[in-house]
C-alpha cells in the first residue's frame, strides 16, 4: 500500500459544500461538543456528550429539541448519555446511555417512544436496516473490545459477536468513533487495529488493512506499558483509526496524528493530508465529524470554531484571498464568540 503526503482541493472529492450555523436561543441548544452528526429528513442531531444531551436541528440550523430535559433517575430518563443512531426507515433515533444501561428510542422531533434496558454497557452504536451495531468492553480477562450485532426489533434478547479484538493498551483511546455510518452501510475499525471492516445486513461484507509501514505502531513492544510510557514511546507512531467516512469507492478517516487519510478502496492506496486547500469556504478542519448524510447519501463534516474563523480573517487580509460567497462571509463575519460552532456538510463524490 502506497503511503504519501500530499495537498490538494478540498472540492476535488466533495461537492453540494454548505455552511450551517446550529442556532442556540437557550441552554438546551448550545453545543459543548460534536462528537457526531445523524441525518433523517430535515433533521440534523448532534452527539453532545460534554453537554450530555443530543440536540436536533432542521437543515436551515433551527433549534428543534434536545434531550436535555430528560436527565434524571425516572421513567425514560437518563444519567448519562454514550452514543446515538439514526435509523432512516423509521426516522428514530436510537441513543445509547450508562448509568443505566439502556436504548432510549425517540422520533425524529426526539420525544421518548421507549427505553430497553440492557445487560451491557455499549461504549458505541450504528445502525444499519434491521440492525444494531454496538462496540463494548470484552468479557475477556485481558480485556478488549467486542462488536455485536443485535436485531433492533430484539435489543433485549439474543446478539451475535462478529469481532473480538484483544490486543488493547489500558488506558489509552482515542478521541473520535471507531464505528461509523454512512447512511446505507456501517464501517468499523477495533480501537489499536489496523483493519477497516464494513458491514452490512448484520454481517462482515468486505476488508481492508491499512499498512502504515514502518510509523505503524508495534503491539509487542507496547503492551503493558502505562498510558504515559505509551505515549512517550509511540509519540511518531500511527496506533488507532477513527471517524470513518466512506463512498463507494473512498474511505477518508482520522488517526491519533494531525490530518486526513484518505484511501481508494479498489486500488488500496492511502495519502494522508495535512490539511486540505478549501476555496470553497475558506477554512477546512482536518478533524471529521462521523456524517450519515442526508438520505443516505455518504457525507463528510467539520465544524468551524472561533479560532478557525480567526485565521480566515487573517487568510482575508491577504492579496491573493479568494473571495468567498457573500451568504458565507456574511455568517462569518456576524459570528458571535457565544454561538455554537459553524457547521460544514458536504457529499463525498467518489472517487476522483
Amino acid at each position: 500500500m502506497e503511503y504519501k503526503e500530499i495537498k490538494e482541493e478540498v472540492a476535488t472529492y466533495v461537492d453540494s459544500l454548505f455552511v450551517l450555523k446550529p442556532d442556540n436561543p437557550n441552554s438546551e441548544a448550545y453545543l459543548g461538543s460534536f462528537e457526531r452528526l445523524l441525518s433523517l429528513p430535515d433533521r440534523i442531531y448532534v452527539v453532545d456528550r460534554k453537554g450530555n444531551k443530543v440536540v436536533a436541528f432542521d437543515h436551515n440550523g433551527k433549534f428543534i429539541a434536545s434531550t436535555q430535559p430528560r436527565m434524571g433517575r425516572g421513567k425514560n430518563e437518563y444519567i448519562r448519555i454514550m452514543d446515538a443512531a439514526a435509523d432512516i426507515s423509521t426516522e428514530r433515533v436510537y441513543i445509547s446511555c450508562d448509568s443505566p444501561y439502556q436504548i432510549m428510542i425517540c422520533d425524529r422531533d426526539l420525544n421518548v417512544i421507549e427505553c430497553i434496558r440492557m445487560d451491557d454497557f455499549f461504549k458505541e452504536i450504528a445502525i444499519d436496516g434491521n440492525y444494531l451495531y454496538a462496540i463494548l468492553r470484552s468479557e475477556d480477562k485481558n480485556g478488549g473490545y467486542e462488536l455485536r450485532c443485535y436485531d433492533k426489533e430484539g435489543l433485549s434478547g439474543e446478539y451475535h459477536t462478529l469481532l473480538n479484538y484483544n490486543k488493547v493498551i489500558q488506558g489509552v483511546g482515542g478521541f473520535g468513533k471507531s464505528l461509523t455510518s454512512n447512511g446505507t452501510d456501517v464501517y468499523v475499525c477495533m480501537p489499536f487495529d489496523n483493519i477497516i471492516h464494513q458491514l452490512k445486513n448484520g454481517e462482515i461484507q468486505e476488508n481492508w488493512i491499512i499498512d502504515f509501514g514502518h510509523r505503524g505502531f508495534s503491539y509487542p513492544d507496547s503492551k503493558g506499558l502505562s498510558p504515559n510510557t505509551f505515549f512517550s514511546k509511540n509519540s511518531d507512531k500511527i496506533w488507532i483509526i477513527q471517524n470513518i467516512c466512506a463512498s463507494d469507492s473512498l474511505l477518508f478517516f482520522n488517526t491519533n496524528e494531525s490530518g486526513i487519510y484518505i484511501m481508494d478502496k479498489k486500488e488500496g492506496r492511502v495519502a494522508q493530508y495535512e490539511n486540505l486547500d478549501n476555496q470553497l469556504t475558506g477554512v477546512f478542519s482536518s478533524w471529521l465529524l462521523p456524517w450519515g448524510g442526508s438520505r443516505g447519501i455518504p457525507a463528510i463534516a467539520f465544524t468551524i470554531s472561533a479560532s478557525l474563523l480567526s485565521q480566515y480573517k487573517e487568510y482575508q487580509a491577504e492579496e491573493d484571498a479568494v473571495e468567498l460567497r457573500s451568504e458565507i462571509k456574511a455568517l462569518y463575519y456576524n459570528y458571535k464568540e457565544d454561538d455554537n460552532d459553524l457547521l460544514v456538510l458536504g457529499h463525498i463524490k467518489g472517487k476522483k
